[in-house]
């Protein structure tokens, strides 16, 4: 695991304090020109200005965590480390039920329970609610037409004869909540959907990292290796410090690179962690049971 930002400038810094004393015992000698020197001590300055520029980064995210935490930035600091944190490892497979966890899943399911059960409601609703007043007479006199309808009618039961003269207005309230419960099925299967394409996304977003984050280390090997060979041949006064510091900046750009990487990848993490609702450890006893098949299926 590469370290931060802080440890690659250190690093680096460490690599162009050898160079300039290099420099200048070789300028002592009569080997190089003064140019040289100059050469070495800017761009080991430049390097100590961009230390700087990064401590003031970490001190301003520090003061924003805090006031995230709802404590004073006075008395609040992280301690500070030479290392990211390690990428969490992925199951060879994580099973679809794990998204059941997300929030908007959760809404999305509970709505379609209630329109369900709203459902039930207006089923009810059909049955004939008849008050009779203290003479045996009904109080609504839109059930009046029951005595007269057909025999064939009453045979179907008082439900649906009930329905035939409300004006189809509880047969109306039963199509809305059925209609609703639909729209309540439809927004659940989106947000499944939605709730896939998350984790796929990231999924793919960790692959992808994962193959440039080899590419990355093999081009870091690449620009290690030559800035020894152009140190070598400096040191036998073969090429100029040009070279070095050329060297020494491709050495550092690609180990900065290698760090946004990892970064990236953390970052890709936290996204499918959030993609599906939580963590991944399928020996988590909830995972386990949220997995595991119900009676009948």
């Amino acid at each position: 695991m590469y370290g931060s930002a802080r440890w690659i400038l250190e690093l680096t810094m460490a690599a162009y304090d050898r160079s300039a004393e290099l420099t200048r015992n070789q300028y002592n000698a009569g080997i190089v020109s003064r140019s040289d020197v100059i050469q070495a001590e800017t761009q080991r300055q430049s390097l100590r200005t961009q230390l700087y520029d990064l401590q003031q980064q970490r001190a301003q995210e520090e003061n924003a965590l805090a006031a995230l935490l709802g404590v004073a930035p006075v008395s609040f600091s992280i301690a500070a480390t030479n290392a990211l944190p390690l990428l969490p490892a992925l199951p060879a497979a994580l099973p679809s039920v794990l998204i059941a966890r997300r929030p908007d899943v959760v809404v999305a399911e509970r709505g379609v329970a209630q329109a369900n059960a709203l459902i039930g409601v207006a089923q009810t609703a059909w049955l004939p609610d008849l008050t009779l007043s203290a003479y045996g007479a009904l109080q609504d006199d839109t059930f009046s037409g029951l005595f007269d309808a057909p025999q064939r009618i009453w045979s179907v039961g008082p439900s649906l004869a009930l329905t035939l003269f409300d004006g189809g207005r509880r047969r109306a309230t039963r199509d809305i909540a059925v209609a609703q419960y639909d729209e309540q099925v439809a927004n659940y299967r989106q947000t499944i959907l939605d709730s896939l394409r998350d984790v796929e996304d990231a999924l793919a977003t960790m692959q992808v990292l994962r193959e440039k984050a080899e590419q990355q280390d093999e081009l870091l090997a690449l620009a290690e290796q030559n800035e020894s060979v152009i140190a070598n041949r400096y040191r036998a006064g073969m090429v100029s410090f040009l070279e070095v510091a050329t060297a020494q900046n491709l050495t550092l750009e690609a180990r900065r690179s290698r760090l946004d990487i990892t970064s990236q990848q953390l970052q890709a993490a936290a996204e499918l962690a959030a993609a599906i609702g939580g963590g991944w450890d399928l020996d988590d006893p909830v995972i386990q049971h949220m997995a595991r098949p119900e009676p009948g299926e």
